[in-house]
């Protein structure tokens, strides 16, 4: 019976989103609509909820082009995730719970980009002729070859040379073992600091950064 009222639902959705209905749709109609790919389903969440995420991610962001883009990244995590929402009339509060951890994310690239920023002005200070304005672009340099390499390369280095935490704290931060924590670091640092040295404008700073290489 559950299953049939639950078609039932699914049915509806799908035509209210093919124009069967002259009314918004509700949360509920949406997110079953959502799951079942129904054909405009993904066009009428982003025009329902496009100006609430877009203003909270204006209240925490500065940047129009960031807003944009992640605008766009929230509704794509949206389309890939609705699937786990167990209740479908909370589908409001599960996007605004996406919007959320979106920010999260931007403000730890930020504060991730004050502490390497501040790092490198450390490198640059025992460098005997540092370049000019050597640290803004090796700080830049820097974030693209992490983001080539990926989330958990950026995560260790960052862990190990910017915040400059020891093994057992990176161990215990992420719930690995000590066996793991030192072998997913060290192919980290290898492959952060290969493609670091063939960068003519990086490679002055590797030596400072690998004195804290485990």
């Amino acid at each position: 019976m559950a299953s049939t009222r639950s078609t039932q639902r699914s049915h509806a959705s799908l035509r209210l989103i093919d124009g069967g209905a002259s009314h918004p749709p509700t949360d509920e109609e949406l997110a079953l609509a959502l799951r079942s790919r129904a054909p405009g389903a993904e066009k009428q969440a982003w025009n329902l909820y496009c100006p609430l995420v877009r203003g909270l991610l204006r209240r925490r962001l500065t940047s129009a082009a960031d807003v944009d883009d992640l605008t766009q990244e929230v509704f794509m995590r949206l389309f890939v995730a609705v699937h786990r929402l167990k209740d479908p009339t909370l589908l409001r509060s599960f996007l605004v719970g996406i919007v959320i951890r979106v920010i999260r994310g931007e403000l730890r690239k930020e504060q991730f980009r004050r502490l390497l920023s501040f790092r490198v002005w450390e490198v640059t200070s025992e460098l005997s002729s540092p370049p000019a304005n050597a640290g803004l672009s090796a700080v830049q340099r820097l974030e693209r070859i992490l983001d080539r390499l990926g989330t958990e390369t950026r995560l260790l280095f960052v862990l190990r040379y910017v915040e400059q935490l020891e093994l057992s704290e990176i161990e215990s931060a992420l719930g690995w073992s000590h066996s793991t924590t030192k072998r997913r670091l060290k192919r980290a640092s290898e492959l952060v600091f290969e493609a670091s040295g063939r960068d003519s404008e990086l490679a002055p700073y590797l030596s400072v950064f690998e004195k804290g290489e485990p």
